[in-house]
């Protein structure tokens, strides 16, 4: 039992910096629209990240709220620090992640914690108005419109296994690059465009490509 309590600082952890994220999506085969959050939160604690166990973001004024076991977040490394967090958080009525201030809490395996909020503001966007990128292809020549400060695709086997994920200096594509990353001879693609005024990725797919 000493050597045990030797290890442990008795402190709880401590937020740094919080990163957030709107993530409007089209969903061609649902033809549906709607918003997700994705959040993650520089966590340092001084009894190691494996002594975290929840994950906490709630937002009082709308009742939203979303919890996360350290076997459901994700880690990663970023700037020389530790983020733990989600992406894909689905908005209370399934289509608008509320605006406004949240509030994050991380939870060690003692009980102890640690309180930050945040706030989430998109300027100028809304979700009815958005116009999201559009695979064009005419010929041997494959861009998507419209464009934005920066584009991500993400390529899926047909059965939506990711494959890999290009981040594209340009809207014009490299068709062969793409054909490079398939196995099957087909794809589906997913175009994510961020748009850095209001802090959003808008992402439409599938787009259905073949060699």
């Amino acid at each position: 039992m000493l050597s045990l309590l030797a290890g442990c600082t008795g402190e709880p952890p401590l937020i740094g910096s919080v990163r957030y994220t709107v993530l409007a999506v089209e969903d061609r085969e649902a033809d549906i629209r709607y918003e997700s959050l994705s959040v993650f939160a520089a966590v340092a604690s001084p009894d190691g990240h494996d002594d975290l166990e929840t994950w906490r973001v709630r937002h009082p004024g709308v009742e939203a709220y979303w919890e996360l076991t350290s076997d459901e977040w994700e880690i990663g490394e970023w700037d020389d620090r530790t983020w733990v967090g989600a992406e894909g958080l689905l908005a209370p009525d399934g289509f608008e992640v509320p605006r406004g201030r949240y509030e994050l809490t991380v939870e060690d395996l003692a009980g102890r914690n640690s309180d930050t909020h945040f706030e989430v503001r998109t300027l100028g966007f809304a979700l009815e108005d958005a116009v999201f990128p559009e695979l064009i292809r005419e010929g041997d020549e494959v861009r998507v419109e419209p464009t934005g400060d920066h584009l991500r695709i993400t390529i899926a086997d047909s059965a939506g296994a990711r494959l890999s994920t290009l981040d594209s200096a340009s809207y014009a594509l490299d068709s062969a690059e793409i054909d490079e990353s398939i196995s099957d001879g087909a794809a589906r693609l997913y175009l994510a465009s961020r748009i850095e005024r209001s802090d959003v990725w808008l992402i439409s797919g599938p787009w259905m490509w073949s060699q």
